[in-house]
């Protein structure tokens, strides 16, 4: 990479944030060793997620979907029914931020079936200390 003179290169990296439950972001806590997760998402590269989860948690099981997919009532049966098989008592369903908003579509679901559903954030971090010299950079 050669940058021009006016431009800077920044190195970043994905910080993963407590998850918090998809309908309350006050309800939230830090993910626990003995879990047993379902990941259910629609992004472009899930490695970078998995591992961090695989890390993290007992055991992951993932519904992955193509980017940017729009649960059906079939996909929110199959996410139940893959939950319920689980032999778990500390299971719990993890999602994106921006699957959660696709999700949202099917509130009504998720409650009546008593789903765990949870939001893991994230925040984009810098190495090195740019964090505060890209903040001025984008200000000017």
């Amino acid at each position: 990479i050669k940058p021009f003179p006016h431009q800077r290169l920044y190195f970043s990296y994905y910080d993963y944030l407590n998850p918090y439950y998809i309908f309350n972001s006050g309800y939230t806590g830090p993910i626990q060793s003995d879990w047993d997760v379902l990941l259910i998402c629609a992004i472009a590269r899930t490695e970078y997620l998995l591992d961090y989860l695989h890390e993290k948690v007992n055991s992951v099981v993932l519904l992955e979907y193509e980017d940017h997919h729009y649960f059906s009532k079939f996909d929110l049966g199959n996410l139940k029914g893959t939950f319920e098989r689980m032999k778990s008592s500390k299971k719990i369903i993890i999602t994106t931020e921006k699957d959660a908003m696709r999700l949202d579509l099917h509130r009504q679901f998720i409650l009546e079936h008593q789903l765990p559903v949870f939001v893991l954030p994230i925040e984009v971090c810098f190495h090195f200390g740019q964090g505060e010299q890209f903040n001025q950079d984008i200000q000017q």
